[in-house]
């Protein structure tokens, strides 16, 4: 019996997160080339592990030195640092929010993932 990958649903982050991310791609990082602009994925990342470590006082020389709303931020500038290519590789802002949804869907539908969450209504 052959199975087949549960249709993708469409899905956004937040409302103009694709638009706005246009915007800073044509206003400050216009100059940028998109080589130099996926390696700044990974300087997010790193920034990431450098937050959790401060919050988590991983490292016995500096303590407890960050927090979780630190950590949170940083993980925002992952998510903003792949978007900005993401818009230059996939030709567009509606191309990359399109091509987003696509993988969203694709990654929730699988087996391993929670099952959606379905509201009650009111009572």
């Amino acid at each position: 019996m052959m199975t087949t990958e549960p249709a993708a649903r469409p899905a956004e982050p937040c409302d103009g997160f694709w638009e706005d991310t246009a915007r800073i791609r044509a206003g400050y990082l216009a100059e940028v080339p998109t080589q130099t602009l996926v390696l700044k994925v990974a300087e997010e990342v790193g920034e990431v592990a450098e937050a959790y470590i401060g919050m988590t006082g991983g490292n016995p020389r500096k303590g407890v030195h960050k927090n979780r709303s630190d950590v949170l931020d940083e993980l925002a500038d992952v998510i903003l640092a792949a978007a900005v290519p993401m818009v230059d590789l996939a030709g567009g802002a509606a191309q990359a929010e399109a091509h987003l949804a696509r993988r969203l869907g694709i990654v929730s539908a699988r087996d391993v993932a929670a099952p959606p969450v379905t509201p009650h209504p009111p009572e």
